[in-house]
């Protein structure tokens, strides 16, 4: 019966620690429920998220990388993301935008 009860416990556990959320906050407040990460500044000392800088050659030999990636390319001095496993540099100007991407 322990055992039966302590198996539960472990995987009520495991399922309930999968479905958080992480806030990080200058007042406490909770994430909200639809982030994964929710992070929030306070508007007296305002601060950025620091993405990943990498050269070229590294973001390049990242294995299977996700979709979705974010990393910023030294080499290049532009954000790049992964697409289904094709990395692609986000555009800074609106002259880098495809006419068919541009909304009517």
């Amino acid at each position: 019966m322990k055992k039966i009860f302590f198996l539960s416990a472990i995987i009520f556990t495991s399922i309930y620690g999968m479905a958080q959320s992480v806030s990080i906050t200058f007042n406490g407040a909770p994430p909200d429920t639809s982030a994964m990460l929710d992070i929030n500044t306070s508007p007296a000392a305002p601060k950025g998220l620091l993405i990943p800088r990498l050269r070229t050659i590294e973001r390049t030999a990242i294995f299977a990388p996700a979709n979705g990636l974010i990393v910023y390319d030294i080499n290049t001095t532009s954000f790049w993301y992964c697409s289904f496993g094709s990395w692609k540099e986000i555009p800074t100007t609106l002259s880098q935008f495809p006419p068919s991407g541009l909304a009517s």
